[in-house]
């Protein structure tokens, strides 16, 4: 389905879809299927006039919610998640120390190779599950687990995995300059922030939502 308005990208109520459902438009055609509006979320604009109005295609309602037009993930689940992944690094990691140490008291050669070895293929899976995985999907495993979702404003689909290592680069990067000031902050900030978003996904226009 296309039109030939002019309409601005966002998520829009399309004719034919049912009550209180969105759908996202790209500025030509609509990508995925309709999603449930949020419990909370009402018309900004109320329904155009018939031939629409400033742009808006006939039949479609924009609806002011979060800026990717779904509902923003919880701080739990956040916070949960991310404990998941992070367990699913630091055990393997502990794991091949414990094995390096133990085979190292009879072959010190073969306990290092097991260390290296051990290290990168840790290192290798967390690479997949926060940047490969995560950037194709939207979800990490544990974001998986918690029904939550990384994806870009602008488009409502999952940043990709070049933008998801922007994510984390500029945390870090902030972070370091402000000597964990920044890291803190941001970590935190979706407790009292109205998108629920942290300061590094304002920068990035990127929201964590239901998925």
């Amino acid at each position: 389905m296309t039109n030939t308005n002019s309409t601005p990208p966002g998520w829009y109520r399309a004719s034919g879809d049912p009550d209180q459902t969105q759908r996202y438009w790209n500025g030509a055609e609509w990508v995925g299927s309709p999603q449930p509006l949020p419990g909370t979320a009402t018309s900004a604009f109320g329904p155009p006039p018939a031939g629409g109005v400033g742009g808006t295609p006939d039949g479609y309602q924009p609806y002011r919610t979060t800026p990717s037009g779904v509902v923003p993930a919880e701080y739990i689940p956040r916070v949960i998640a991310y404990l998941i992944d992070y367990a699913l690094v630091l055990l393997p990691l502990v794991l091949v120390g414990a094995v390096t140490v133990f085979v190292a008291t009879a072959s010190g050669a073969l306990g290092a190779a097991i260390g290296i070895a051990g290290g990168i293929a840790v290192i290798g899976f967390a690479i997949w599950n926060v940047f490969v995985r995560q950037g194709s999907t939207g979800q990490t495993i544990g974001k998986s687990q918690q029904n939550i979702q990384l994806i870009k404003d602008e488009t409502g689909r999952p940043p990709g995995g070049g933008m998801t290592f922007v994510r984390y680069l500029v945390a870090g990067l902030l972070s370091n300059i402000s000597c964990g000031v920044y890291g803190i902050l941001d970590i935190l900030w979706p407790l009292w922030d109205a998108d629920k978003k942290r300061l590094t996904d304002k920068i990035l226009k990127m929201s964590v939502i239901r998925a």
